[in-house]
C-alpha cells in the first residue's frame, strides 16, 4: 500500500497501515480496546442526548395541552376577572392624582373601612355589566371610592357632571350612545391583560420616579 494510504491511529496518533477499508486504529489490541470504550461512551451520550430531546419534546406537548385542557375547564370568566383586573389597576395609576369622580373626596378625605382592595375602584360609567361593549373603554372607567361604586351603585349622576368636566359633553353623548355589541373571546381578554398590566408596570414606574 502506498504512503499515501497511510493514517495515524486515532488512539495514539501513531502512522500505520490500515488492512481494512475502515480501519480508525492500528492493529495494537489496547489501541482497538481504547477505541471501542471510546466510541462506545460516544454512542451512549448520543443516546442519553436524544432520550433527553424525546422526553423534553413530550414534556412541552403535555404541558401545552394541559394548558388547553385549563383554558377549556377554566371558561372566558376567568380570563375576563385577569383583564378587568389589569385594565382597572391601569384606571388607578392613570388617576391616582384624581379625586373620586363621584363624590369628589381625596386619598385622605375617605375614612379606610377596611374594605378589601383599599379606598379605591375603577367605577364604570355605564355600567359593565350591561354595556359590555364599554366594558374596557378608557373614557367610560374612572377612579371612585368604594363607596360611590359599590354602596350607591356607582353615584351616576355626579359622575356624569364630573365627566363632562373631563372628557366634554360629545365623548360623554358618545358612551350614552348606542354602541356596537362586542363579543370577547378568550384571546381578546388575554390580550387586554397584556395591554394593561404593561401601561400599568409603565405608569407605576413613572409615578415612583417623581416620588
Amino acid at each position: 500500500m502506498s504512503r499515501s494510504h497511510r493514517r495515524k491511529c486515532k488512539t495514539c496518533r501513531e502512522w500505520f497501515i490500515p488492512t481494512r477499508q475502515i480501519q480508525p486504529c492500528c492493529e495494537k489490541s489496547e489501541c482497538q480496546i481504547a477505541f471501542a470504550i471510546a466510541y462506545a461512551d460516544k454512542e451512549r451520550k448520543k443516546n442519553l442526548a436524544r432520550v433527553k430531546k424525546l422526553n423534553t419534546d413530550r414534556e412541552k406537548k403535555e404541558r401545552k395541552s394541559w394548558e388547553k385542557r385549563k383554558e377549556v375547564a377554566r371558561g372566558p370568566g376567568h380570563y375576563m376577572n385577569l383583564a378587568d383586573k389589569a385594565f382597572q389597576l391601569w384606571v388607578r395609576l392613570r388617576d391616582h392624582e384624581e379625586p373620586c369622580i363621584s363624590c369628589g373626596r381625596y386619598e385622605w378625605e375617605i375614612p379606610h373601612e377596611g374594605r378589601v382592595g383599599g379606598k379605591w375602584d375603577g367605577g364604570h360609567y355605564k355600567g359593565k355589566g350591561a354595556f359590555t361593549e364599554l366594558r374596557y373603554h378608557e373614557d367610560n372607567c374612572r377612579k371612585q371610592c368604594k363607596s360611590c361604586n359599590r354602596d350607591k351603585s356607582g353615584n351616576p349622576v355626579p359622575y356624569r357632571v364630573r365627566l363632562i368636566e373631563k372628557i366634554g359633553i360629545d365623548r360623554v353623548e358618545f358612551l350614552e350612545g348606542p354602541q356596537e355589541m362586542t363579543r370577547y373571546r378568550i384571546e381578546d381578554y388575554k390580550a387586554i391583560q397584556k395591554k394593561y398590566n404593561k401601561l400599568a408596570r409603565e405608569l407605576k414606574k413613572q409615578i415612583e420616579e417623581t416620588l
